[in-house]
């Protein structure tokens, strides 16, 4: 920014999200403090877990902040911000909730990013067939509260710029900016060489699910695809790597299907890219995503993928040449998109598909998209204060 005086000074830019473990949101961040040009960037952390797999990874210039302990601690961010006095807050998960309530505090000049993790329409339909009602409504008053007094708001996919104009007008989505997440190729290699913890038994051919047991992913829709696709390959095994709460179900399901014994639940590991790595197939089943990080993982990763278009973003992920897209997650879809993934001629091309995911998610060249973005939210909120 250029100072009232004349003199130059870098953009104060706080990141403010609940906690740093790996994966997910907590990777985009990890991801961008570490590429965020230092000549004109100054990045601070905002958490509240003073845990997590990558605070001890951090660039030793970035200042780590705490706040008081609590899922939305907006009195402690408003000490934070109005002592720091940043240009621009830029916020993801629940510290998009507790940011906002904390906005009307802020210092004039300090503007609000935030970053929406998640298709909204699908998350509100989740929390609806949850049954809580006051729960339900009180998650889309705080989106609609976030998307009002935000400068800025960062999508992961155009289908979630698109779901947002749909479901709040164009007023709120003229201030949405569409943004894929980085993904570290090299890291996430490094980390599929470092192999199996125990080493699982692998079909002929072998696919691979990462992501959470719930409703969101799909896998009720997967399991009866795969059962099916066992017809015409009967050694295929399925990894399902993650844990959530229908693993039960998904466990009696699967024993009802009568493939029980060629799924393994694997449950959550830290590592999940060597069964990535290892597999010939990667399916992505979700209703609904905002940019699957293990999606695109697997695309850096060489694997060939299926994965649905619209509100499961694939199209966002899978270009021509890394996949196989479906229109909507369903089982004939599925079962189709697998069988023709599992028999194209010629098959997929590994190196073409790495080569895809480092052209358009590079982290360096999505580092530069977040500069732009948060450029333009401290200009908006205050032109004098950022002249150029």
């Amino acid at each position: 920014m250029t100072t009232p005086g004349g003199g130059s000074a870098r953009t104060r830019v706080l990141f403010c999200i609940p906690q740093l473990e790996r994966g997910g949101p907590d990777a985009v961040f990890f991801n961008l403090l570490g590429s965020i040009d230092r000549e004109r960037f100054e990045p601070i952390l905002v958490v509240t877990d003073r845990t997590g797999g990558y605070l001890d990874e951090l660039p030793d210039d970035v200042e780590v902040v705490f706040t008081d302990p609590g899922r939305y601690p907006v009195v402690s961010l408003i000490r934070i911000v109005r002592r720091l006095r940043p240009d621009v807050v830029l916020a993801t998960l629940r510290m998009n909730t507790t940011a906002a309530a904390a906005r009307p505090l802020f210092p004039r000049h300090t503007a609000l990013i935030c970053r929406v993790a998640n298709n909204i329409s699908g998350d509100l339909s989740q929390q609806r067939r949850s049954g809580n009602n006051l729960k339900t409504r009180a998650i889309a008053l705080s989106y609609r509260t976030m998307l009002l007094l935000a400068d800025l708001v960062i999508a992961q996919s155009a289908s979630m710029r698109d779901d947002i104009e749909r479901t709040y007008g164009l007023r709120i989505a003229r201030k949405v900016m569409s943004m894929p997440n980085p993904v570290d190729a090299e890291r996430i290699e490094r980390r599929a060489a470092l192999g199996f913890d125990e080493q699982p038994t692998i079909g002929s051919p072998q696919l691979v699910s990462v992501g959470r047991l719930g409703y969101q992913k799909g896998y009720d829709l997967l399991l009866p695809a795969f059962a099916r696709l066992r017809a015409d390959h009967p050694d295929a095994r399925l990894w399902l790597v993650g844990d959530g709460p229908d693993r039960d179900a998904l466990d009696a399901q699967a024993t009802d299907l009568g493939i029980r014994a060629s799924i393994d639940l694997v449950g959550f590991v830290d590592n999940p890219a060597p069964y990535v790595a290892a597999a010939d197939l990667y399916v992505c089943s979700s209703r609904y995503e905002g940019f699957s990080n293990a999606l695109a993982e697997s695309v850096a990763l060489g694997t060939p993928a299926v994965a649905p278009r619209g509100a499961g973003a694939g199209d966002e992920i899978i270009a021509a040449g890394d996949g196989i897209l479906v229109d909507v997650a369903t089982e004939p879809a599925l079962l189709d998109a697998m069988t023709r993934a599992l028999t194209a001629d010629p098959p997929f091309d590994p190196d073409h598909i790495r080569a895809s995911c480092r052209q358009r998610f590079s982290v360096d060249s999505v580092a530069r998209r977040y500069e732009t973005a948060i450029l333009d939210a401290a200009r908006r909120r205050s032109p004098a204060r950022h002249s150029s």
